[in-house]
C-alpha cells in the first residue's frame, strides 16, 4: 500500500505533511473521500472527531483503519460497526500504524489479513478526549 493523499482541515497543514512524507497529493477531506483510487482511509484525527470521520469515509465506500480507539463511546462505535458491515467494509484500529505499513495491504482480503481479526465489538477508551 503506498500513501496517495494527504488530507486536513486546513490546506497548508496537509500540503506540509504531504511534503515531509512525500505524499504526491494534499487535498480536502472531501476531496480524499471522493477519490476512486483511495480505499483505506487511516484516520489520524483526535479520538473524539474518529466516528464522524470514520463515518463519512465508510459512507464513500473506503475502509477505515484508525491508531488506538476506534470511536470514543460505545453508541459511536456501534454505528461505525453496522455501517461498515452494511457497506461491506472494514474498520479497525490498532496499536501502532506499523502493521499498516509493514503488511503492505493492497486490498481488503489482505487488509483482512493484515488486521488478523475482524472488529466485532466497540472498543471505547472513557478516558480518552
Amino acid at each position: 500500500m503506498a500513501a496517495i493523499a494527504c488530507a486536513d482541515l486546513i490546506p497548508e497543514r496537509a500540503e506540509a505533511k504531504a511534503k515531509e512524507f512525500d505524499i504526491p497529493k494534499a487535498c480536502s477531506v472531501d476531496e480524499l473521500l471522493q477519490d476512486p483510487d483511495i480505499q483505506i482511509v487511516i484516520n489520524l484525527t483526535i479520538p473524539k472527531a474518529h466516528a464522524e470521520v470514520a463515518n463519512a469515509a465508510l459512507e464513500a465506500g473506503k475502509h477505515v483503519y484508525v491508531k488506538k480507539l476506534l470511536v470514543v463511546t460505545r453508541e459511536d462505535g456501534e454505528r461505525v460497526l453496522k455501517l461498515a458491515q452494511t457497506k461491506g467494509l472494514l474498520a479497525g484500529k490498532c496499536k501502532s500504524l506499523a502493521l499498516v505499513f509493514k503488511g503492505v495491504p493492497k486490498n481488503a482480503d489482505s487488509l483482512r489479513q493484515a488486521i488478523r481479526i475482524p472488529v466485532r465489538e466497540p472498543i471505547v477508551d472513557s478516558t480518552s478526549g
